[in-house]
């Protein structure tokens, strides 16, 4: 899930619950610039803030060091084949 930051509205805030994970990381893609941003346990969910500009945003969670797709945000299909989320920022 994500959502824009209340405090300051560049950034936007993945979330996602995943009780039993060790570590979360988010992968990115924006402006063909792959990044990595490591994910906080904060009350009860992994989270992290991040600036981002209006548009499409394509990610993935690696999640204990697998990569998978944001279960709560849906699937769908990257240009390379695997599967990601689609987080559309307005």
């Amino acid at each position: 899930m994500y959502q824009q930051d209340a405090r300051n509205k560049e950034y936007v805030t993945f979330q996602c619950e995943l009780p039993e994970a060790k570590s979360v990381v988010l992968v990115g893609d924006v402006n063909r610039e792959r990044w990595r941003m490591p994910m906080r346990r904060r009350r009860g969910a992994w989270e992290v803030s991040v600036k981002l500009s209006m548009g499409m945003f394509l990610y993935a969670l690696e999640v204990d060091g697998r990569a998978t797709w944001d279960r709560d945000a849906g699937r769908v299909k990257a240009c390379g084949g695997q599967d990601c989320s689609l987080a559309l920022i307005a």
